[in-house]
């Protein structure tokens, strides 16, 4: 909003627009992964919080561009978590038949069904906090694009 209607010096191009449609990606992302019960509600509002957040700072499409990316990091970054997890935990067969049980289901089972077989299953899971994984990802992201493509983070200055 501060952009918008230049307020601050310094504080993007972006605007309500770029902020809308970004939390709408971000939603879009990571929603159907809650709705099969893969994740909490705070997950997906802390996706659509950090597409708010890039969509009031930068262009319009250039918003949504940090969302898609930033959101695969995540991906990656999340994958890389649970697999030392995993390790770690010497549980590899018990995911493997956990992995294998969550496809089946995809492929054989409404949206409903799903959810439920999940919820079923979650006490006797060992869950990630996909929290973290989101944070590392938007934040790795966005100093990339700093650091290496000189891009100005969203930060606004305290005047």
């Amino acid at each position: 909003m501060f952009n918008t209607f230049q307020i601050l010096p310094d504080s993007g191009i972006g605007g309500i627009g770029g902020s809308l449609t970004a939390t709408v990606l971000g939603f879009a992302l990571i929603f159907p992964v809650y709705a099969i019960g893969g994740m909490g509600a705070g997950d997906v509002k802390m996706q659509m919080g950090f597409g708010a957040w890039v969509g009031a700072y930068y262009s319009f499409g250039q918003a949504q561009y940090i969302v898609l990316i930033a959101f695969c990091w995540v991906a990656i970054i999340g994958g890389i978590i649970a697999f030392f997890m995993i390790l770690f935990r010497k549980q590899i067969a018990t995911n493997l038949l956990n992995t294998r049980e969550i496809l089946s289901d995809l492929a054989t089972k409404s949206v409903d069904e799903t959810e439920q077989k999940a919820a079923a299953r979650k006490p006797r899971m060992h869950l990630l906090p996909y929290g973290i994984p989101l944070c590392l990802g938007f934040l790795g992201y966005l100093a990339y694009l700093h650091l290496y493509l000189h891009i100005p983070l969203p930060v606004y200055p305290i005047q």
